[in-house]
């Protein structure tokens, strides 16, 4: 695929005068998190096709065809936080767990949709259990919000939210990302914290305003993260 660049350490437009790296390389599961989360460079149908061939996709800047990326089955070593994405018009709808779970299957079942998380369930003051979900297409619930009560009159939707996502596979054995990374932006207000490394990504949900900050803030410490080796 031939770009203007090969997939970069973060959006150099969002982090402002700081220099980003080249990431030379990303698993397919590295690089479907990444533009699931909002990297622009790679989309998932390119990143799926390669994968189902088990070929590699190499991401080729026109005017520098000797410096580019490459999206593989596997890698040996890298960093641990390959790259920064932030994603804005996200949301989280709350509702009732008891009908939550027939709202999750209709929603990956019926309308095949999984651009959303299961955030799980908390136990109110009430008593009442209310499970979360994190929508990354607000839109969507824009769209649909009647019908949706269907499933429950009193849910709750809150707009106006963004993801930003520290991405890398490494991160599952390496102990202390979340909290490095959440020490660089102690003035910004974390609405969820998803700790998923395990899954190669670890997802801080932010007011929408607040995406190009985070990305940038968490960015300057990116050396400090990937030391952790």
């Amino acid at each position: 695929m031939y770009k203007d660049v090969p997939v970069q350490s973060a959006d150099p437009k969002v982090v402002g005068g700081q220099k980003t790296e080249d990431v030379l390389v990303l698993t397919y599961n590295e690089a479907h998190k990444a533009s699931m989360m909002g990297m622009k460079i790679v989309q998932s149908p390119a990143i799926a096709m390669a994968r189902r061939f088990n070929q590699p996709l190499k991401i080729i800047p026109i005017d520098e065809p000797q410096r580019y990326s490459v999206i593989e089955a596997e890698t040996s070593g890298g960093e641990i936080v390959k790259c920064l994405t932030g994603k804005s018009r996200c949301a989280i709808l709350s509702m009732s767990d008891d009908k939550g779970r027939s709202f999750e299957d209709a929603l990956r079942i019926w309308e095949r949709r999984n651009d959303f998380l299961d955030l799980g369930a908390e136990t109110m003051e009430t008593g009442e259990q209310i499970r979360d979900f994190l929508f990354l297409d607000s839109d969507f619930l824009k769209k649909n919000e009647e019908k949706l009560k269907g499933f429950d009159e009193n849910m709750r939707i809150e707009y106006g939210l963004g993801v930003v996502t520290l991405i890398g596979d490494r991160m599952k054995d390496s102990p202390g990302i979340a909290s490095l990374a959440i020490s660089a932006i102690s003035g910004i207000n974390i609405k969820r914290g998803i700790f998923a490394p395990h899954t190669s990504q670890i997802i801080l949900v932010v007011e929408e305003k607040n995406i190009n900050a985070t990305v940038a803030a968490i960015h300057l410490k990116k050396q400090e993260l990937n030391n952790k080796m």
